[in-house]
């Protein structure tokens, strides 16, 4: 980067930098340039993760079916399988993973997804409102 492109710079922080005709952000341990001339829409989507919510779920059922094999053994075992099936249960609806993707789209509809790392999530708030606010005054002129 020349000190001329550098002198460009409108914001920058640790997941990526806004330049006036381009920003660049984090992707697979390495910065993406994405012009702006070529963006139509950026937004940051959350999804939730669900496999430890399954797994915790499917855990609940295991127990609550052991815990019908055992029936000649004392109560107080079969009570606390019935516990721990309830804890694995409510866990399972409990739990909240979530993953983050920047989902940027092209003039031609062509969408670009970027995962952001949950540690870099408010990173990339600022830099997609940032890229938008550009958008936007882009859309005024």
């Amino acid at each position: 980067m020349t000190v001329s492109e550098q002198l460009n710079l409108e914001y920058s922080n640790s997941y990526g930098l806004v330049f006036e005709d381009r920003f660049y952000v984090h992707r697979d341990n390495d910065l993406s340039c994405i012009n702006l001339n070529k963006v139509k829409k950026i937004k940051l989507v959350r999804g939730r993760k669900i496999n430890v919510n399954v797994i915790t779920f499917l855990m609940s059922g295991i127990i609550i079916y052991f815990s019908f094999l055992f029936q000649q053994n004392q109560m107080i075992y079969k009570y606390l399988f019935y516990l721990g099936a309830f804890a694995f249960f409510l866990s399972s609806f409990l739990f909240k993973k979530y993953s983050y993707t920047i989902i940027v789209v092209t003039i031609d509809y062509q969408p670009i997804k970027i995962r952001v790392d949950v540690h870099f999530k408010n990173d990339a708030k600022v830099i997609v409102a940032k890229v938008n606010k550009k958008l936007n005054r882009k859309d005024i002129k």
